[in-house]
């Protein structure tokens, strides 16, 4: 292995005077290591995999940048008290202290209604316009999400995302959907631009202007906001951008209740919902057995054609389930290399306790942000390397001709121990116990 031509490894942080190599990797020809940097905040870089999401950040990256926008003055105004002659300072402030609770809100279940014509469709099934009635549930940082909706007439449909995959299913009364079965949507997300509740989450970070309302019917704070307008500078815009924001904050200034109209005049689109549940378990997972399971979605024969054989875990800690699997392009340093993301975790935890593998032919190197002194491991045929934080383990491994990144909040000798039960991925297969 040793023989091997080096391998891209992309990181966006390095240590001090650390040299790179070729291609943004490591000096040097082996395979068994190569740098692996860690900084703070992995989590967003599962939710990219929805394409919309990668312009919500660019929205906040504008938000920080532009010297107009009321974020850059929402730190001063936390240490200023407000004044007679600033009466919206305290408005900011609130707004700012919800938005950063906000941000911190990894689940939340929600209820209400949606008014959605055709030309803006909330969810991916036939009965995602009209007014419907809506009730869900989101687990942001394992890109999963449920929600079940109901038509004038009482028809129900069921929508589960998880990663780019969508599954539908449908009844004529919310009472017939468990017996119902799934089948999983022709378009993927990110192919389709799809909006609901998970993408309108992460749009609401990206609210300026903050302005005081009267309190709503349940005697709570009510602030308006406006979703931003602009690009990502390619020509793909935001998301309902202009649309007025009505946020009610609770006694301890969460998001308690949305309201969404875009555009603010004539609107294709009104959502109206109450949130609950922050950072509590939801209770979301996509089909693994049947015609419609999840590993049944993924197309392996992308990663096959580039002379990878795909491979699973064999075992996986009680509880846990394969929640996410999905193949995409642009996520290593060759962009048009194509990886299978697996993604392993207890759907019933409201946080924590995952273990995200990605695979890619090993010509096309990994992309990390983790930083520390990495440590040498073999798994079988693979060698490598890992950095464990206190509360991240972060690692890539290599056997000539595949390139396993994996990422856990699982201790070192844990992760170790499932990676050992590597095997080819099999559609047809038993889910791992």
């Amino acid at each position: 292995m040793g023989n091997q031509p080096p391998i891209p490894i992309e990181s966006r942080v390095s240590k001090e005077g650390e040299p790179d190599g070729p291609d943004g990797g490591p000096p040097g020809t082996g395979t068994s290591s190569g740098r692996v940097v860690h900084e703070p905040g992995g989590w967003p870089r599962l939710a990219a995999v929805v394409a919309v999401v990668g312009l919500v950040v660019a929205g906040v990256l504008w938000a920080l940048l532009d010297d107009d926008d009321p974020s850059l003055a929402r730190d001063q105004e936390q240490a200023e008290p407000p004044t007679q002659s600033d009466p919206q300072a305290e408005t900011r402030r609130e707004f700012a202290e919800a938005m950063l609770r906000f941000g911190d809100v990894r689940s939340f279940s929600y209820r209400g209604s949606v008014h959605a014509d055709p030309a803006r469709p909330f969810g991916a099934g036939p009965s995602g316009t009209g007014d419907l009635t809506v009730e869900g549930a989101v687990q942001l940082d394992a890109a999963l999400a449920r929600e079940v909706t109901a038509d004038t007439q009482g028809r129900a449909e069921e929508t589960l995302m998880s990663g780019t995959t969508v599954w539908t299913r449908s009844a004529a009364g919310t009472g017939g959907l468990d017996a119902a079965p799934w089948a999983v949507h022709p378009g993927t997300i990110e192919a389709t631009g799809m909006l609901d509740m998970q993408v309108l989450a992460r749009l609401l970070g990206t609210a300026g202007d903050p302005r005081g309302e009267a309190a709503d019917a349940a005697g709570r704070r009510v602030i308006r906001a406006t979703l931003p307008t602009r690009d990502d500078g390619q020509g793909n815009l935001l998301p309902l951008g202009g649309a007025d924001v009505l946020l009610s904050l609770d006694d301890a200034g969460n998001v308690a209740h949305v309201i969404v109209t875009w555009p603010p005049h004539e609107a294709q689109l009104v959502v109206d919902v109450e949130i609950s549940g922050h950072n509590q378990p939801q209770d979301i997972a996509p089909p693994d057995r049947g015609p419609a399971a999840l590993r049944r979605t993924v197309p392996i024969e992308a990663l096959e054609a580039e002379g990878v054989p795909p491979r699973e875990l064999g075992r996986v800690p009680p509880g846990w389930r394969l929640t996410g699997a999905w193949v995409m392009r642009n996520v290593t340093p060759r962009a048009e290399c194509p990886a299978l993301t697996l993604f392993y975790r207890d759907p019933t935890a409201p946080s924590g306790d995952y273990l995200l593998l990605q695979q890619s032919p090993q010509r096309c190197g990994v992309r990390t942000d983790a930083a520390g002194e990495p440590q040498p491991l073999v798994v079988g045929s693979f060698e490598g390397s890992f950095v464990q934080s206190s509360n991240e383990t972060v690692g890539a491994l290599f056997d000539g001709t595949t390139a396993i990144l994996f990422q856990t909040d699982l201790p070192a000798e844990a992760v170790t121990a499932l990676l050992a039960s590597l095997r080819p991925f099999d559609p047809n297969a038993d889910p791992a116990s």
